[in-house]
């Protein structure tokens, strides 16, 4: 006998509902109904299954979005939040991404635990995780084995961390024993590639940013890694007058690009790099908080032959919500317009670009990046039931501006606190403003218990790192990256 399907419906809400063309319309008086992780219909006084057991939730005035899809994020480190808050680009190496050396991998797995709930908590719905935290398999598992209960939906893409040797009080010595992608590594992704969908959510992809190698061994990582069916590729990529992270020629002469890869930032790039990566069909995610704090340049999601999308980059450093990241994105483009026109003694007439570009960088647009635009990013029948619920109706900052338009009111106006409900493949992950519990080996484990195991972790991982240097960790990554610090001043 076949599972017997569980339904919900979604009833009487403002729907916001992408057309053929992108344009977002605001559907009044809405239901949509959902069967098992799919969206069954989308309508008016829908009528409830019968034979079937519903649950009906309540929206009567509240606002019905698409899920927020977050296309680079570093989820692992949680327990290192709020040390970045005053750093620039070249300090966050050594205080954020070397600090893998201090996690074991019972830190991994509540550090990407409740960074995937802040995520989730925030109305996000999918992650491309840049997992660089892996020292060894075991970190690598419990990282995914988090992201799975979690409830979120994302790809996971392993990527070889900045490896180190030895680091205490007197040196950090970088570990130049073996290439940066190990054997162990192109084995954890052909087994998890072989079980796509993990959990009916979860993806495997890879992240590489090694290419300092030769040539015939950066293919060899993209040909093993595809071959075992990852769903992206990601790497960093920026160049400023200081640091230089533009593989973008090489990729092209290595017959690389494709449309599965999905690079972070990409600063101050040229016209011509930003078309060769248009024209190939790549995305660019902009994390505007983490740019914008670090020196790193503009944000280009909105740019001219730019395929474009948001991160979050470093909850560690900034706001996990992709809504903040969009209203960032789209300010700092104006300003950056209108001192262009200000330069000239003129000023633009309107403000460039628009609310709506900006919902659709958070929406649809990262749902192309991933390739996975035919299941999440909008709201239409056929689609994952990935939906995120505002209740307007309670809402002092988002009072008023319902009235004018729907999509405004979220993007521009709207608070975490507003965020009512997530539903994530048609499970309800947060309800009346709380997250709910999680399954842990088979354990409903409430919030709360999450929260002080990470607390716990912290402690533990500060212990370590108070037997470090993080000047030593600073002269490596100079010497690594060839930093001219002469420059930075």
């Amino acid at each position: 006998m076949a599972a017997k399907s569980d339904y919900k419906l979604l009833r009487n809400g403002i729907v916001l509902v992408h057309d053929s063309s992108d344009h977002v319309k605001a559907q009044y008086d809405t239901d949509i109904l959902i069967k098992d992780d799919m969206i069954e219909d989308v309508g008016s006084c829908l009528p409830l299954p019968t034979g079937h057991d519903v649950q009906t939730i309540d929206c009567t005035g509240k606002i019905i979005s698409p899920g927020f899809i977050d296309t680079h994020h570093h989820l692992w480190q949680t327990q290192l939040k709020g040390r970045h808050a005053d750093e620039a680009l070249l300090d966050y190496f050594p205080s954020g991404m070397l600090q893998s050396y201090n996690y074991q991998p019972d830190d991994v797995f509540w550090g990407q635990l409740s960074g995937s709930l802040e995520a989730i908590d925030a109305g996000t719905t999918f992650v491309l995780d840049h997992m660089h935290g892996a020292y060894t398999r075991d970190h690598a598992d419990a990282g995914l084995k988090a992201g799975v209960a979690s409830g979120l939906r994302m790809v996971y893409a392993l990527a070889p961390p900045i490896r180190i040797d030895t680091w205490d009080k007197e040196k950090c010595v970088p570990d130049l024993s073996g290439p940066p992608v190990q054997e162990w590594n192109y084995e954890f992704v052909e087994e998890k590639c072989k079980q796509h969908p993990i959990d009916g959510r979860v993806f495997i992809g890879f992240g590489f940013d090694g290419w300092y190698m030769p040539k015939e061994y950066v293919q060899t990582v993209f040909e093993r890694t595809r071959k075992a069916g990852i769903k992206v590729m990601t790497n960093h990529i920026g160049h400023n007058k200081v640091y230089y992270f533009d593989p973008i020629h090489a990729m092209k002469e290595y017959g690389l690009l494709d449309k599965d890869i999905v690079t972070s930032h990409c600063n101050g790039l040229d016209s011509e790099k930003k078309k060769i990566l248009y024209d190939a069909g790549v995305y660019s995610s902009s994390t505007p908080e983490t740019e914008c704090q670090m020196g790193m340049g503009w944000p280009v999601a909105l740019d001219e032959y730019v395929n474009g999308c948001l991160g979050t980059d470093c909850h560690t450093n900034n706001s996990s919500s992709i809504l903040v990241q969009a209203r960032m994105l789209l300010q700092q483009i104006r300003q950056r317009e209108a001192e262009a026109a200000m330069a000239k003694g003129t000023l633009p007439k309107v403000p460039v670009c628009t609310s709506e570009q900006a919902f659709n960088l958070a929406t649809i647009a990262g749902a192309r990046a991933v390739g996975l635009e035919n299941e999440i990013g909008s709201i239409k029948k056929g689609k994952k039931a990935d939906l995120v619920v505002f209740d307007s109706t309670n809402s002092p900052s988002m009072l008023c501006s319902v009235e004018y338009d729907p999509l405004i009111a979220v993007l521009r106006h709207s608070d975490l606190r507003d965020i009512d409900t997530v539903i994530i493949g048609g499970f309800v992950r947060k309800q009346g403003g709380k997250l709910l519990p999680v399954t842990i080996d088979g354990k409903n484990t409430p919030y709360g218990e999450i929260v002080q195991r990470t607390l716990q972790s912290r402690k533990a991982i500060q212990q370590r790192i108070d037997g470090t240097s993080w000047e030593k960790a600073r002269e490596m990554i100079v010497r690594m990256f060839h930093v001219d610090e002469s420059k930075i001043i």
